[in-house]
């Protein structure tokens, strides 16, 4: 298997605003911030021996802003990859399961049911 290209490049960011999608999480009842529509981020690192971590994040918002204030970190760990999965181990006993794709330099991830195309983030 080759090289996957999301390894290439250490932060990435979707290409359109994602709407407020069902995440079935409950973080936003013990903490004073909430999911909103906006641009979801990855953020790639390697650590010793060779090791990517990776940390997804969705758009935020504090209690009391309309719109887009922050992010909330939705995945986090170690990962790896089969030709259309990309496992994110966050614990050691059971991955995450992503759906994993490649269209020329951007990839596609599916998180909570929706699709996701990111494309390299470059710094402004």
């Amino acid at each position: 298997m080759r090289k996957p290209i999301l390894l290439e490049h250490n932060h990435w960011i979707s290409i359109e605003e994602i709407e407020v999608l069902d995440h079935g999480l409950n973080w936003s009842n013990w903490v004073d911030t909430y999911p909103c529509k906006g641009r979801w981020e990855i953020e790639l690192c390697k650590s010793d021996d060779s090791i990517f971590e990776i940390k997804i994040f969705m758009p935020a918002s504090e209690w009391n802003q309309k719109n887009h204030h922050g992010f909330w970190r939705v995945y986090y760990g170690r990962i790896e990859f089969t030709n259309t999965k990309l496992f994110i181990w966050q614990n050691e006993d059971v991955p995450v399961s992503i759906h994993y794709y490649e269209i020329e330099s951007e990839i596609e991830l599916t998180i909570f049911k929706r699709k996701i195309r990111f494309r390299k983030k470059t710094h402004e």
